[in-house]
Parts: C-alpha cells; sequence; structure tokens
C-alpha cells in the first residue's frame, strides 16, 4: 500500500513540477481534519493532506508533500526539498535559512511565499519568471531554488546583514507584489527590470533601494539610504539618516517624505532635450514639476536639500519661496546647453553649476554660490552674500541695487562685472586693487563690497543720480578697462590714479569726468560735461550741451569731438617751462600742437573755442587759418613770463592776456581782445575792431596789418589803460603817408590834437587826436575835406592828454 501511494504522488508531483524531488523513504501520512489543524512532519518523506481549515503544516525533514486543502493556510517546508500544494484559500508558504530547494503552487485564492534569510550573514537572492513560474534563488553561502506557480506576493526578509535582492521580470507568472525587508545591513535592492509593484523596507543600515516601472513604496529606515524610484508613482519614506531619493528621467510623478535628517530629492533631467523645471512651496510640501517634455509631479515632505540636474540640452529652472517647507538649500547643475536658472524669488539658499554653454544663473536672497562652467555665462548673484566661480569663457557678473556684498571669481576668459546702481539716489563708488584682488565698494547708501579675482573689465551704472566713482590704481589685480556710465544726474569719475583703460559715459546732467594714464574714450552725453582726458592717447565724444574739454601738461595727444553746442578745448602747459604751441585747421579739423617739451597732439572736430594757458615760462603760440573748422573764438593766456602770440594767420578772434612779463601779442583779422598784463608788453590787433588793454608798465599798442591802410581792414580799435609811458606804435607799412624817422617818435608835424571829427577831417597833420574823444585818426590827404582812404584807427579810453612823442615809428 505505501509503494503504490508512494508512486501516485509521485506521478503526481512530477506531471505539475519539472524536476521535482520524488518520496524515496516515505514517512508519515498526516491527514487533517476540516478544522484549524497543526501538523509536523517526522525525519522522513511525509504526505501531508490538511482538510479544510486554517492549517499549519510543518514538513520536517526529509522531502515532504503537502496537499493544504482548502482554508488559509501556512506551509513552512522546514529542511528538505519539498512539494507544496497550497490549495484555495490565502495560504503563505514559508521558507527559513537552512531550508532546501522547494517547489510551491499556490492555487486558488492570493498566496504569499515568505522567505526569511540568513540572520547577519548577507544572502543574495534573486526572483525571476522562467517559464511562467517565479524562480527564487539564493546565490551565495546555501544554495537553494523556490520554484513558484499561481503565487501572487513575494516577501523576502534579509533578516540582518548586507543582504541584496534582484527582481527582474515576472510577467508571465502568478506574482503581482514583491515585499522586500532588509533589516539590519547595507541592503541592495535591485528591481529595475520589473514591472511588478515593490514594497521595500530597508531597515537599519545605508541601503540602496532601486524600484521598478510599476508603482513601487519605500519605507528606507534607519541609516543613509538611496532610493531611486524608477517608473511609476512611487511612494518613498526615506525615514531615519541623511537620505537621498533619485528621480531619472523616465520616472513618474512621486512622492517623498524624508523624515528625520538631512534628505536629498535628486532630479536628472533628459540628456541633451532640454527640461523645463519648477520648484516652489505649496502648503507646506516642496512641490517640482516638469513643465515640458514628460510632465510630472514630485511632493516632497521634510527633504532638506533638492539636486536638479539638467544632463544636456537647454535646461531651465524656476525657483520660487519655499518658506514653509523643509528645504534649506537648491543645488542646480545644467550640464551641456544653454541653461537658465531663476531663483529671484526664493530666500532658500543657491548653488548652481552652468555646466558649458552660454549660461544664466540668476540667484536669490540668501548667500548662493556659482560655478558657471565653461562658455560666456551670466550670473546675478541678486540678495545675499554671495560665491561666484564664473570659469573658463567670456563671463559676466551683475550686481543690481540692494545685492549683498559678494566675491566672484572670473577664472579664464574675459570677465566682466556690472555694477547697476542705485535709479535717482546718487552712488559713491570707489574701485581699487588690494592684495591683487579688485575691490568695489559703494561708500553711501547700502554699503556693499564687491571682491573680485581674474575679472578683466568693470562696468558700472549710475542708473540716475549724482553719481560718482573713484577708480585707484588696479596694477596688480587682472583688470584691463573699466566702463562707468553715469545714467541722467550731474556725475563724476575720476580715475587720475588709475593706469587701467577707462571708458566714460556721462549720460544726461553736467558731468566730471576725469580719465587716467591709459588711452581712455569718453562719451559726456547731454548736458553742460567737462572731460579731463590725463596721461595716454583719449577719445572724447562731448555730445550734447556747452562741454569742455581739459588737457593739462603731461597728457598724451587725443581726439575730441565736440558734438551739438558751444564746446571748448582747454590747454593747460607746463607751469614755468615755456610751451611752444601751435593751432591751426588740417581737413576740417582744428590741430593743436606743442612743437617743444613733450611733443603731443590735439585732434578736434566740432569745437567752437580753444582755451590755451601758458602757466608761467616764455610760452609762444601760433595760430593759423582755422576756416573750415568749427572754432570761433581763441584764448591765450600766458601766465607769468615774456610770452608770444601770433595770430597772424588766422579771422578767428582772440582774447589774448600775456599775464606778468614782457609780452608780445599779435591778433588776427578778427575782432581781438589782447590785454598786456604787468611788463612791457607789446599790443598788435592786426585787423578788425580790437580792444587793447595796457598794464603796469611801458606798453606799446602797435598798428600793423602788414599792407597799406585800409579801414575796412584796420578797423578802429579800442586801447584801455594808455599810460604816460606807454607808445603806439605806427608801421610806415600801413601808415605809408608818414616821412617820420623810422625807429623814432612821430614828428610834431605830423601830429594834432583837435576837439572834434569836423576839426580833424580838415586837420594838415597826418595822426589827429580828438582831445575830447581820444578818437586817433590817420589822415593822408592833410587838409584837404575828409580823410582820403585814411579813416578812424583807434579810440584812446578816457582820452588822455598826447603828443608826438607818444607814437613811435617802425618799418
Amino acid at each position: 500500500m505505501n509503494a503504490f501511494l508512494t508512486f501516485l504522488v509521485n506521478q503526481v508531483v512530477g506531471g505539475l513540477f519539472e524536476n521535482a524531488p520524488e518520496i524515496e523513504d516515505l514517512g508519515d501520512i498526516l491527514i487533517g481534519s476540516n478544522g484549524d489543524d497543526n501538523l509536523q512532519g517526522g525525519d522522513k518523506d511525509d504526505i501531508f493532506l490538511s482538510g479544510n481549515g486554517n492549517d499549519v503544516i510543518r514538513g520536517g525533514a526529509g522531502t515532504d508533500v503537502v496537499f493544504a486543502g482548502r482554508g488559509d493556510d501556512t506551509v513552512i517546508g522546514q529542511t528538505g526539498d519539498d512539494v507544496a500544494f497550497l490549495g484555495a484559500g490565502h495560504d503563505r508558504f514559508i521558507w527559513n535559512n537552512g531550508d532546501g530547494s522547494d517547489f510551491i503552487n499556490g492555487g486558488a485564492g492570493f498566496d504569499v511565499t515568505e522567505v526569511n534569510g540568513a540572520d547577519g550573514a548577507g544572502d543574495e537572492f534573486d526572483l525571476r519568471q522562467v517559464d511562467g513560474q517565479a524562480i527564487f534563488n539564493r546565490l551565495n553561502l546555501g544554495l537553494f531554488t523556490l520554484t513558484n506557480e499561481e503565487i501572487e506576493q513575494f516577501e523576502i526578509n534579509g533578516q540582518g546583514g548586507d543582504d541584496s535582492l534582484t527582481v527582474g521580470e515576472l510577467t508571465g507568472s502568478a506574482v503581482e507584489k514583491v515585499i522586500f525587508s532588509g533589516g539590519d545591513g547595507d541592503d541592495v535592492l535591485d528591481a529595475r527590470e520589473s514591472s511588478t509593484t515593490i514594497e521595500a523596507l530597508g531597515g537599519d543600515g545605508d541601503d540602496l533601494l532601486l524600484g521598478g516601472s510599476a508603482d513601487d513604496t519605500f519605507f528606507a529606515g534607519a541609516g543613509d539610504d538611496i532610493v531611486v524610484g524608477q517608473r511609476g508613482t512611487d511612494t518613498a519614506y526615506l525615514e531615519d539618516g541623511d537620505d537621498r531619493f533619485i528621480w531619472n528621467n523616465g520616472d513618474g510623478s512621486d512622492f517623498i517624505n524624508g523624515g528625520t535628517g538631512f534628505d536629498v530629492t535628486q532630479v536628472n533631467g533628459a540628456d541633451g532635450a532640454g527640461d523645463e523645471f519648477d520648484l516652489r512651496q505649496v502648503d507646506g510640501q516642496a512641490i517640482f514639476n516638469r513643465l515640458n517634455l514628460g510632465l510630472f509631479t514630485l511632493t516632497n515632505e521634510e527633504i532638506e536639500q533638492f539636486e536638479i540636474n539638467g544632463q544636456g540640452g537647454d535646461d531651465s529652472l524656476t525657483v520660487g519661496e519655499l518658506t514653509g517647507s523643509a528645504v534649506e538649500k537648491v543645488v542646480f547643475s545644467g550640464g551641456d546647453g544653454d541653461d537658465v536658472l531663476d531663483a529671484r524669488e526664493s530666500s532658500t539658499t543657491i548653488e548652481a553649476l552652468g555646466g558649458d554653454g552660454d549660461d544664466l544663473l540668476l540667484g536669490g536672497s540668501a548667500d548662493d554660490t556659482f560655478f558657471a562652467g565653461a562658455g560666456d555665462d551670466i550670473v546675478v548673484g541678486q540678495r545675499g552674500t554671495d560665491t561666484a566661480y564664473l570659469e573658463d569663457g567670456d563671463d559676466r557678473f551683475i550686481w543690481n541695487n540692494g545685492d549683498g556684498s559678494d566675491f566672484i571669481n572670473g577664472g579664464a576668459g574675459f570677465d566682466v562685472t556690472q555694477v547697476n546702481g542705485a535709479d535717482g539716489a546718487g552712488d559713491e563708488f570707489d574701485l581699487r586693487q588690494v592684495d591683487g584682488q579688485a575691490i568695489f565698494n559703494r561708500l553711501n547708501l547700502g554699503l556693499f563690497t564687491l571682491t573680485n579675482e581674474e575679472i578683466e573689465q568693470f562696468e558700472i551704472n549710475g542708473q540716475g543720480g549724482d553719481d560718482s566713482l573713484t577708480v585707484g590704481e588696479l596694477t596688480g589685480s587682472a583688470v584691463e578697462k573699466v566702463i562707468f556710465s553715469g545714467g541722467a544726474g550731474n556725475d563724476v569719475l575720476d580715475a587720475r590714479e588709475s593706469s587701467t583703460t577707462i571708458e566714460a559715459l556721462g549720460g544726461d546732467g553736467d558731468d566730471l569726468l576725469l580719465g587716467g594714464s591709459a588711452d581712455d574714450t569718453f562719451f559726456a552725453g547731454a548736458g553742460d560735461d567737462i572731460v579731463v582726458g590725463q596721461r595716454g592717447t583719449d577719445t572724447a565724444y562731448l555730445e550734447d550741451g556747452d562741454d569742455r574739454f581739459i588737457w593739462n601738461n603731461g597728457d598724451g595727444s587725443d581726439f575730441i569731438n565736440g558734438g551739438a553746442g558751444f564746446d571748448v578745448t582747454q590747454v593747460n602747459g607746463a607751469d614755468g617751462a615755456g610751451d611752444e604751441f601751435d593751432l591751426r585747421q588740417v581737413d576740417g579739423q582744428a590741430i593743436f600742437n606743442r612743437l617743444n617739451l613733450g611733443l603731443f597732439t590735439l585732434t578736434n572736430e566740432e569745437i567752437e573755442q580753444f582755451e590755451i594757458n601758458g602757466q608761467g615760462g616764455d610760452d609762444s603760440l601760433t595760430v593759423g587759418d582755422l576756416t573750415g573748422s568749427e572754432v570761433q573764438q581763441v584764448v591765450f593766456s600766458g601766465g607769468d613770463g615774456n610770452d608770444f602770440l601770433n595770430a597772424s594767420g588766422t579771422l578767428t578772434p582772440i582774447t589774448a592776456d600775456g599775464g606778468d612779463g614782457d609780452d608780445i601779442l599779435i591778433g588776427g583779422a578778427g575782432d581781438d581782445i589782447l590785454i598786456g598784463g604787468d611788463g612791457a608788453d607789446l599790443l598788435i590787433g592786426g585787423a578788425g575792431n580790437d580792444i587793447l588793454i595796457g598794464g603796469n608798465g611801458a606798453d606799446f599798442f602797435g598798428f600793423d596789418t602788414g599792407a597799406a591802410f585800409n579801414a575796412g581792414d584796420i578797423g578802429t580799435n579800442q586801447i584801455q589803460n594808455f599810460e604816460a609811458i606807454d607808445s603806439i606804435v605806427l608801421d610806415v607799412t600801413v601808415f605809408a603817408a608818414l616821412t617820420s624817422s623810422v625807429g623814432g617818435a612821430l614828428s610834431a608835424s605830423e601830429f594834432a590834437v583837435v576837439n572834434s571829427e569836423e576839426e580833424a577831417a580838415l586837420s594838415d597833420a597826418l595822426i589827429v587826436y580828438g582831445a575830447n574823444t581820444g578818437n586817433l585818426y590817420y589822415n593822408p590827404n592833410g587838409a584837404e575835406e575828409g580823410f582820403g582812404n585814411g579813416a578812424q584807427f583807434a579810440t584812446i579810453e578816457g582820452a588822455p592828454t598826447l603828443d608826438a612823442n607818444d607814437f613811435v615809428i617802425q618799418a
């Protein structure tokens, strides 16, 4: 009878399970009732027929065969290679460490295979579908295999140690869910190949939990765990420890609760496609969305840090206000591509890595850090004390009014720090080198400092108001150029201490722009501006308004375009050395040269007036023909010394002040004003209606046009401050009718004093003086009525007493 039963059971088992074990040493046949039985096998190959209750069956040693029957049964195979037919009901097969390789058929109902691994040893498990069966293997320690049919759920308990479970594809088997509990130890779950629902419990230890494509749930437990949800709508409770949840492109919309510790949600976007991300707080949760490509949402609680990796492509991240959530820091890495970070609404700390590409990184109000990467990047720190490493490429750091004190390292390439001041308030800025760094300070309003390394250019925008910028010496820093734009208002730039190239834009308002020793460029803008080029070869566009360009001794050769308005070029020569100046028109430009000392040239366009100051020493100025240029007036001040002005070649009006010293001032064909000052001066008005003003000393007032007397040329000159020691010099080329000896006084017979113009016209004398008017006449036709080709040629202010000895004849 036992032999027949053995044969029958082996036939049944072999028909259901290929390679199933056979009963060889039949032991007990245990038959249960219809109640809840508890059956225990022995050392031999036992057969169990459990009945219809909720039974507990323990196989014992040997190759046991269990027919669990109806009811919610629990089968524990124990040692030996067992076969279990769980039958109808919600049944559970339990494998414990040390048991054999078993064959399980769940039958009808929701059935579970439970595996309890080696305690502390570290199991390496594998579960996957093969030929419609769920095959479970341990690949280390004691090898075993569980062959499962009609099993809906697996529960794998690592029991401590560094356990691992790989879940392959289970489609084609009956398995609907896999529950993995790692227990203590650094456990690994890898369900990336699986589309079956996963529930993972990491337990204590630093666990790695990789979900599959279904809607998985994770309880990471204590320790520093990593959870990767993979596809599907996952739920992750990271629990105790410093944990990390990783979302990869293609994953679903997940819920993450960080629990205690410092927890991170990491997002890895689409590689090369260009993600559009958004992160902000909603109802205390940090909500992360992708707004393009495959839309998804990550709902985060108790997450302290976000790390968003663009993975290439033109990625963007907008960070809204996160106050009210647990997020303390957001790290954005754009990767390759032209990426955009906009954290302007956020008060959470930002760390941004631009990667390759031309990136735009806009920080928030916290203390942010930027690593711009390769490419031509723009970084805007916003509020807070920010740190920016611009790295490779031609990059730009922008500071806006209200931002904090920042540190900027430009790295390789040509990098710019741009400062946008207070609109209309009037900033007071200072820029200079300190210990190899370019230090930029605002000294009023809200004080701040920008500390710059490897920055090649500064661009400072005043934004309106009366702004000022002082540029000190920048040698020793990397700065090659400073651009100042004052905007509206009366702005001041003072770069006199600097040897760095300056570009200044005054904007509207009456600006004062003082360059440095490099080759500077000025755009003065609208308003009545003053530009002082200083050393170097400078270029000045004075633009709208009545502007002034000032050249000081030691400055370089400059180009000046006055633009609209009445503009002045002012030259201040060497103090006491004696300048030799020349001014004339060449090709429509007014060209001003110094011909001695340090040579230089000023090339002038649209300049209406020249003012030349000799500054002491024996200075000379020759003014040539300025016709064709815009010059309307030349003003010469000789200062101390015996100065010489020769403007005989010009039609442009001259105003000259010789200052102290024995000066010679020769006017041109315009209406000139010649002031001798102290000393024995010679003032020759030339053609035109000139004003000749003497001073202390024996002055000579000359009348010489280089041609015979012509009333239209010689004009009527005004002589002022004529004293008894002064003389009037008459040139015989002009006053050709005179016969008085050259070098001597005027002959008494050729001079007369009268009381009216009528008497003057009828006088026998050639030079006639009106005693009551101070008028001087040339009367070459003598007593004949009228002056012939003569006329009044001067008026002496105050009508002093004159006689023939007050005149000197020259050839």
